[in-house]
């Protein structure tokens, strides 16, 4: 789509994160049911610099402003892991040690994230 990508550490994450909705993400059916906030795994080094044009800001994070977009009626482009259960992010975690310390005393917040992760899911088998 032609967005700018940056790697850039103070944008960088890898942890289970607050994800803020915009309107328009509060709004759209991906995150039906979710509120205007929750929580999501994420891993990332490389971040979006700029909306690629045509699209719908949906989500951010306290240190990515970028964390979700749609463009047209079903493609989505999310920052965070909708497909990461509690077990494949306790694996990632195994394989990038650097990060353990993120996950002492996480265990709800993980789980809560794997709901979140379903509810997402879900939802877009739902989109026509």
């Amino acid at each position: 789509l032609g967005a700018e990508i940056v790697v850039d550490q103070k944008l960088a994450e890898s942890d289970v994160v607050e994800i803020q909705l915009t309107e328009n993400g509060a709004k759209d059916p991906i995150f039906d049911g979710l509120g205007d906030k929750c929580l999501a795994i994420e891993g990332h080094k490389s971040s979006v610099k700029n909306l690629p044009e045509g699209t719908v800001h949906l989500a951010k994070t306290e240190r990515c402003p970028i964390n979700g977009f749609r463009y047209g009626k079903n493609a989505y482009g999310l920052q965070f892991h909708a497909e990461l259960s509690r077990k494949d992010y306790l694996d990632r975690v195994a394989l990038y040690p650097e990060y353990i310390d993120n996950t002492v005393n996480k265990d709800e917040e993980i789980l809560n994230s794997e709901l979140v992760a379903k509810k997402i899911l879900e939802n877009f088998a739902k989109l026509q």
